[in-house]
C-alpha cells in the first residue's frame, strides 16, 4: 500500500503481466516513460502500427515507432554528409544539432547540445490499462 515509483520499461513483456499491472495500481506505482502509452494513438501512430502488423504479423511494440523516427533522422543527417569511406562524425553531429523531424512519435527536434526534445511521461495503472499519470 505505499506509492512507489518504478524507472524501468513497464512495457517489457516480463514486467507487463496482469498480475504486475494489479500490483502497480495496488500500489499506485508511477513509471517514467518514454513516447506514447497505447490506446492513446494518433491517426498517423495508428496507421504505422497497423502497416508492422500486415508487415510482420503480429503487433510491434511502442518502442519500433522511437526508434523508426530515430534512424530516419541518423539516415538524414548521414545522407547530408560528404560520401566518403568512413562516416564523418562530426558533420553527423552537426546535422542531427540541426535535425526538425516529423515522425511517428511527433515532432523530434535536438538542441545545440544534441539532447532531444522528447518529454518523459509518468505514468500509471487505472483500471487495468496503462494512462498518464498526471
Amino acid at each position: 500500500g505505499i506509492p512507489t515509483f518504478q524507472y524501468l520499461a513497464p512495457f517489457v513483456p516480463a514486467s507487463d503481466t496482469p498480475e504486475v499491472r494489479k500490483l502497480y495500481e495496488e500500489n499506485k506505482t508511477v513509471a517514467v516513460w518514454l513516447g506514447f502509452i497505447e490506446g492513446s494513438l494518433t491517426k498517423e501512430q495508428k496507421v504505422f502500427f497497423d502497416r508492422m502488423q500486415a508487415k510482420f504479423g503480429s503487433s510491434a511494440r511502442i518502442e519500433a515507432a522511437l526508434a523508426y523516427d530515430d534512424m530516419m533522422v541518423l539516415a538524414a543527417a548521414l545522407k547530408a554528409c560528404p560520401s566518403s569511406v568512413s562516416v564523418d562524425a562530426e558533420c553527423v553531429s552537426k546535422n542531427l544539432s540541426r535535425t526538425n523531424y516529423q515522425g511517428v512519435a511527433g515532432l523530434l527536434r535536438f538542441d545545440e547540445f544534441r539532447l532531444s526534445n522528447r518529454p518523459d511521461l509518468l505514468i500509471r495503472v487505472k483500471n487495468g490499462k496503462w494512462e498518464a499519470a498526471f
